[in-house]
């Protein structure tokens, strides 16, 4: 089936925003918590330290996982569906902080978190950068950066706010959802590409 250049275009575009939007609802959820996160260690018990050692090991988790992912991703033809149970593992991962007492508990969603975020970066930014005007990298990239730091400052108030007067719990719940839309989106987007 032939499909005119300009419709290609319109499509290529259409997709660029999906992954725009989606991307930029799974940075909202995760913003949501992260100023109030050294809160929610002392809550169930935790000091400072640990809410470092918890960080820690979100950070060395993502950075081993993203290297077998990247690879995986550059031999597969596999992004989307990759993306998708990378931004499903974070929807869990927020709804198992729900459920989270104790430090132990806080490290083993931070690796759930690390491996989520590893999942979702390397197909994310090649298909980010697939269907982006390729006159405009650096426009597109800046628009992505500058969303990045609108949804972190409207993701930490939101966050701050919800906590103040739902609590954690909520919070979490409302995380889990916000990241479980663009997951399901993307398993469906995968479908019809």
């Amino acid at each position: 089936m032939y499909i005119s250049k300009q419709k290609h275009v319109k499509i290529k575009h259409r997709i660029f925003r999906f992954l725009f939007i989606t991307n930029m609802l799974v940075l909202f959820s995760g913003y949501m918590f992260s100023p109030i996160y050294a809160l929610f260690v002392e809550k169930i018990g935790g000091n400072m330290l640990d809410a470092g050692l918890a960080s820690s090991v979100f950070g060395i988790t993502g950075a081993i996982v993203t290297l077998f992912i990247g690879r995986f991703v550059d031999k597969t033809n596999t992004s989307w569906i990759i993306l998708a149970l990378g931004y499903s593992l974070k929807s869990i991962a927020f709804l198992v902080l729900f459920f989270v007492n104790n430090v132990v508990g806080l490290i083993i969603v931070q690796v759930l978190l690390g491996m989520g975020g590893a999942i979702v970066w390397p197909p994310f930014d090649k298909l980010y950068t697939r269907f982006m005007d390729k006159n405009k990298i650096a426009t597109a990239w800046g628009m992505w950066e500058a969303m990045d730091y609108f949804v972190g400052a409207i993701g930490a108030g939101i966050g701050g706010a919800l906590t103040q007067f739902l609590g954690f719990k909520v919070l979490f719940l409302i995380m889990s959802f916000i990241t479980l839309v663009p997951a399901l989106g993307v398993w469906y987007i995968h479908k019809k590409i």
